[in-house]
């Protein structure tokens, strides 16, 4: 069976941002779950190009109203128009293409394609839906369907699967019919599944879920029930679920970002002569995060909405730290060689502690400065010579 690896990057983008503030990300997506959901299937829907001719299995393949594509033959479809614009993950979209696995693949204005990238970096587009480590097998009604409905700001797109079998054996009494549904008024994001499927094999990985640039929302079945799930931010291994018929996946954007109204309190620096270390306390809960500017000079000033990397030039001085707030404790080490060598001795340093939100939409906001600044000590010499003793003193 070959195999498509759609998720696995996820983690290396996790560390990278570990880095920098971060910006507006799916990761934090509200969520909801329920059950007993009408399904209602498209009528005069268009259907996708290609399938009908597709061999026995179609996981790898990418269509578009008329044409379909081998994920290992090109890196572009020509998109399909959602009908409106779309925001997701901070950016807007207003095409898409189709994934044959069970996601789609959403496109921005810049082209008349969607970009699926080469190799490994062609699942790092923006995606909603089903990704797995499997097959499809295509039944006799297997079908896959689009239709935007609806009149602006009110326009939906729906995409539809329709006996979607992810094991060899399976059947039109135990495949997966599901829709992905996008909403004009308010980007919200819903997956309903019109059937109940089970299957007993083990995967490597099936998720579902969303995926932008800045991290992935997918949801994990809690002891097999893909009705009572959790968070989950990178593939998750599964056997033994099942979806059950009526079940609906709803994803909603965060609230717009606000800048924190607290700052941190009780800052206090130590030094020796190359090294500067400070501390601080903050309220639980005051926001996301924290960044750490230094200077050798006063700063003045709260960061312009966006986000910042380790070494930027910000305020007049560098970014020294990011960090997500994990408690009530802030902590950051000065002592590398941001101003072209190490701390130098008996100089004065400045450093301003700024709170930041950046789990929310839109771009980062940062909270009121908290300043400190202190001279470090001066350098001990590097060698002692006597120069007289006597009883009581001892002249060096």
């Amino acid at each position: 069976m070959k195999k498509i690896a759609i998720c696995c990057l996820a983690l290396l983008m996790a560390a990278g941002m570990a880095i920098q503030t971060q910006a507006q990300s799916v990761a934090y997506y509200g969520f909801t779950e329920e059950t007993g959901q009408a399904y209602t299937a498209l009528t005069d829907a268009t259907e996708v190009a290609g399938l009908s001719s597709a061999t026995a299995t179609f996981e790898n393949l990418f269509f578009n109203a008329t044409e379909s594509i081998d994920y290992n033959e090109t890196s572009a479809l020509a998109g399909i128009p959602i009908g409106f614009d779309f925001l997701f993950d901070g950016k807007t979209y207003d095409k898409f293409v189709i994934g044959g696995i069970g996601f789609i693949v959403l496109g921005d204005n810049t082209s008349e394609n969607v970009t699926l990238g080469s190799g490994m970096m062609r699942f790092w587009s923006p995606i909603i839906g089903i990704c797995s480590d499997g097959s499809v097998y295509k039944l006799a009604n297997t079908a896959i369907r689009y239709k935007t409905e609806g009149s602006a700001p009110n326009r939906v797109l729906t995409v539809e699967y329709t006996d979607m079998a992810y094991l060899e054996d399976m059947d039109v009494d135990n495949s997966l019919d599901y829709q992905i549904k996008l909403y004009e008024a308010d980007s919200r994001i819903e997956m309903i599944f019109g059937s109940t499927m089970t299957f007993g094999n083990a995967y490597d990985w099936f998720s579902v879920g969303i995926r932008g640039e800045n991290g992935a929302h997918f949801r994990e079945p809690i002891d097999g029930d893909w009705s009572a799930t959790q968070y989950e931010s990178n593939y998750t291994t599964v056997s033994n679920t099942t979806f059950p018929e009526g079940l609906k996946y709803t994803f909603t954007l965060p609230e717009p970002c606000q800048a924190p109204t607290a700052s941190v309190s009780d800052l206090a620096l130590t030094a020796t002569s190359t090294m500067v270390t400070g501390e601080a306390t903050v309220e639980e809960g005051a926001a996301d995060g924290y960044i750490v500017v230094a200077s050798t000079a006063e700063i003045t000033g709260v960061p312009e909405a966006g986000t910042y990397a380790v070494g930027d030039d910000l305020l007049g001085g560098k970014v020294l730290a990011v960090e997500e707030l994990g408690g009530t404790s802030i902590s950051f080490e000065d002592g590398d060689e941001r101003y072209g060598s190490a701390l130098l001795p008996n100089t004065t340093y400045y450093y301003a502690v700024y709170l930041y939100n950046f789990k929310c939409s839109g771009e980062p906001q940062y909270g009121p400065i908290a300043s400190e600044n202190i001279t470090t000590n001066t350098s001990a010499p590097a060698s002692l010579k006597v120069v007289s003793l006597s009883g009581e003193e001892i002249k060096l």
